[in-house]
């Protein structure tokens, strides 16, 4: 079994990963958000229930809580909110830590990607980009998390 130490190490590696290949389809898919430097802050404090991802300080970033992948079980249970759960390409699933890490930078990073968006001149474009988990957040969720997941 592997120590708390270890696990943190393991999952920042993976977490680290992920948000490379995720920035790398995002600089391809959205060239208009050029560099997209993404700030990004990672907590494993066991009172930490959620994760979030936007637009702040003129920046896009992402803080992500981990302390839920620690257990490393070979399943679990990736859950989305309820309006789109049931979604067959961005909703839950049960899949191993390292999926659940995928689809969790994913949503987060689709946050930012749509604070970002909504900031240049192709926001007209856009469905709904400033409204959390509207139609154009699932556009870039959807893409996100089929690439982080294909290649996962």
């Amino acid at each position: 079994m592997l120590t708390r130490e270890d696990a943190v190490w393991l999952v920042e590696l993976e977490t680290a990963e992920a948000l490379d290949e995720c920035l790398a389809v995002v600089r391809e898919r959205w060239p208009a958000l050029g560099d997209f430097p993404l700030k990004v802050k990672l907590s494993f404090a066991r009172s930490r229930t959620r994760s979030w991802g936007g637009w702040r300080d003129g920046k896009p970033f992402v803080s992500l809580c981990l302390d839920w992948l620690l257990e490393m079980p070979l399943r679990r249970e990736f859950r989305e909110y309820a309006s789109f759960a049931d979604d067959p390409e961005i909703g839950s699933f049960w899949g191993n830590w390292r999926e659940c890490l995928r689809a969790l930078v994913a949503h987060e990073v689709a946050h930012a990607v749509c604070g970002a968006l909504a900031r240049t001149e192709q926001a007209a474009a856009w469905p709904d980009l400033r409204t959390a988990h509207g139609d154009g957040w699932r556009e870039v969720y959807r893409v996100l998390r089929a690439e982080l997941l294909a290649v996962g």
